[in-house]
């Protein structure tokens, strides 16, 4: 999604809901900027690691390039800022939308429709293991994914309050067996 459209949505989302935002930006960063700016930056310098802190809200988009996995060593990205600004809960809507063509045919409007919650400060961002070389070569790579009981209690508490608050609007689960199940 450009940056354009991202601000229409913003915009949208001001009219439906009654609310004013103040929108800052679009700012260059992730692994694109990076590259283009001769691997040394890795956002655009107007952003300050304290302006995230005086934001609401971070509307972020992607920040790697497929090509580029793993090979860039990079410097603090803002998705590195994930644990500092303790931001646990990484939420996902997913819903078909009217005029939105699905890659899931014979889908209407309505059928898909739930969320994904994903704990956003453990796991990957811990970055606990490395790799043994020997004569130039990898023999073992070790990547550790932490999770504590902290980080998996809030999250599925965090779940359980968003089915049980009535502000998803989603369907609940309906298996084709019929039984409601909280997954």
């Amino acid at each position: 999604m450009t940056a354009s459209r991202r601000r229409s949505s913003l915009r949208a989302a001001e009219e439906v809901y009654d609310i004013d935002l103040e929108i800052l930006g679009p700012f260059g960063f992730g692994a694109k900027y990076y590259i283009r700016h001769g691997m040394k930056e890795g956002w655009d310098p107007e952003v300050t690691e304290e302006l995230f802190y005086e934001v609401d809200g971070i509307f972020k988009g992607p920040v790697g390039l497929p090509e580029w996995v793993g090979k860039l060593p990079g410097p603090r990205l803002p998705i590195d800022l994930r644990p500092d600004l303790d931001v646990y809960a990484n939420i996902r809507p997913c819903r078909l939308r009217p005029g939105v063509a699905s890659p899931l045919a014979g889908r209407e409007p309505g059928e898909i429709d739930y969320v994904i919650l994903r704990e956003n400060t453990e796991q990957m961002y811990v970055k606990v293991g490395g790799f043994v070389r020997r004569g130039g070569e990898t023999e073992m790579a070790v990547d550790n994914y932490i999770q504590t009981r902290k980080g998996c209690e809030r999250i599925a508490r965090y779940g359980f309050e968003l089915s049980r608050s009535g502000d998803y609007k989603g369907r609940p689960g309906a298996p084709a067996d019929g039984k409601k199940r909280l997954t």
